[in-house]
């Protein structure tokens, strides 16, 4: 499978230890990253760095999102159209149509 990878592991995951999770990173195909949180353990690598975890992972998405299939994202618009439109119409039905 090829889709984006983000992994991060804290130091003092008993989990999954750094080393099982640099382990699964190798495997992975690309495109993939890889951060190991020093200090932290398995749920609380936001609070061990805040900042830069925000960063990685809001550059991981952007990066990623950015490099979606572009024509699948074309080919669903007229649906979510079409769908946006009946729930209007719906509505202005409910409501006795548009005043």
């Amino acid at each position: 499978m090829h889709v984006p990878l983000l992994l991060i592991a804290g130091e003092r995951d008993r989990h999954a230890t750094l080393e099982q999770s640099q382990a699964l990173y190798e495997a992975a195909n690309e495109p993939k990253q890889f951060w190991g949180v020093t200090g932290a353990a398995h749920g609380d690598l936001h609070a061990y760095a805040k900042a830069e975890y925000e960063r990685r992972l809001l550059a991981f998405l952007a990066s990623s999102l950015r490099k979606a299939d572009v024509q699948a994202t074309a080919r669903s618009i007229p649906s979510a159209a079409t769908s946006t439109m009946k729930l209007i119409s719906s509505g202005v039905m409910q409501y006795g149509g548009m005043k």
